[in-house]
């Protein structure tokens, strides 16, 4: 049975939030140790709530609130809307804590893809202010440079990005 303690502030958590087990164990760990802190509760009610943690997780799990596998799929539609390389795709989904294996299946599936790249670079290019430079400014060297540097700081391949602006920019200098 979960406590009252910790069914009232997962009920509030997870109508609000969509997480995955590992995050939401996170969050309750979290939860305990920054009451204990705040002296909201003694050392023996925090003993007894950490040890608690794995049957609220098993009771929440029962009642089907972690599905991972569609809560990934979710997540990484949304990332790939924003523009995020594969690499930022990797790393926002073990920031979210998901299991290490459907996140290597999923990348490998849009790795295999071969327009992934082209997809997320154009996506990244409409989402961040760099296509308003491109249309703005003469000199297309300056241009190209600064939007390699970009792509290459969002985790774009070097080779991928340089082939993606000579075929979008139209830049023979470079």
């Amino acid at each position: 049975m979960v406590s009252k303690y910790f069914q009232n502030y997962a009920s509030y958590y997870l109508s609000k939030y969509w997480v995955t087990k590992g995050k939401f164990e996170y969050k309750l760990k979290n939860k305990v140790a920054k009451d204990f802190l705040q002296k909201k509760i003694t050392e023996n009610d925090k003993r007894k709530y950490l040890d608690e943690i794995f049957q609220v997780l098993k009771y929440y799990e029962a009642m089907g609130f972690f599905d991972e596998k569609k809560l990934v799929d979710l997540k990484i539609e949304n990332l790939v809307k924003k523009g995020f390389s594969l690499k930022k795709i990797r790393i926002a989904l073990k920031q979210d804590y998901f299991e290490d294996i459907l996140i290597e299946n999923k990348i490998s599936k849009m790795s295999q893809d071969k327009n992934a790249n082209i997809r997320l670079m154009k996506n990244f290019l409409s989402k961040s202010r760099v296509s308003r430079i491109i249309k703005s400014s003469s000199c297309k060297t300056e241009i190209f440079k600064k939007i390699l540097k970009k792509f290459i700081n969002q985790g774009f391949g070097y080779s991928d990005s340089v082939n993606f602006l000579k075929n979008n920019i139209k830049v023979d200098d470079v």
